[in-house]
């Protein structure tokens, strides 16, 4: 009896210790991830807009890519209206907001919505 006792905090301490190691590996890393990036787009703004902005172009063109290589024509043309739609949508919806006219944010994402479910479900062949 007193070894099952033995073995059960035995096994309680082993999966805490566990759970502290991971959380305070979480932690770590995160830090060691976010740290520099925080630092650089503190130090320099425009560059790392650029920087981000190149990513997000880059991530566009393989989804591109990979879209056109698995689908018809028509299926491409509506993926990249749909995402022309939902991506000015929320381009001008934010735009407005910044310039302090949240009401006008609302219609437009209303239309992006509608543009986006006309490029999505109207462009289908079928």
């Amino acid at each position: 009896m007193f070894r099952k006792i033995v073995s059960g905090y035995k096994n309680f301490f082993l999966f805490t210790a566990k759970v502290a190691g991971l959380v305070t590996a979480c932690i770590v890393l995160g830090f060691a991830i976010v740290w520099p990036l925080w630092k650089f787009a503190t130090g320099c703004p425009r560059v790392y807009t650029l920087c981000v902005l190149a990513c997000l172009a880059a991530l566009i063109l393989r989804l591109v890519y990979l879209t056109v290589r698995q689908h018809s024509a028509v299926a491409v043309i509506s993926w990249i209206l749909q995402l022309a739609a939902i991506a000015g949508g929320c381009i001008v919806s934010i735009g407005f907001i910044l310039a302090g006219r949240r009401i006008m944010a609302v219609p437009v994402l209303a239309a992006a919505f509608v543009l986006w479910g006309l490029c999505r479900f109207g462009l289908r062949g079928k």
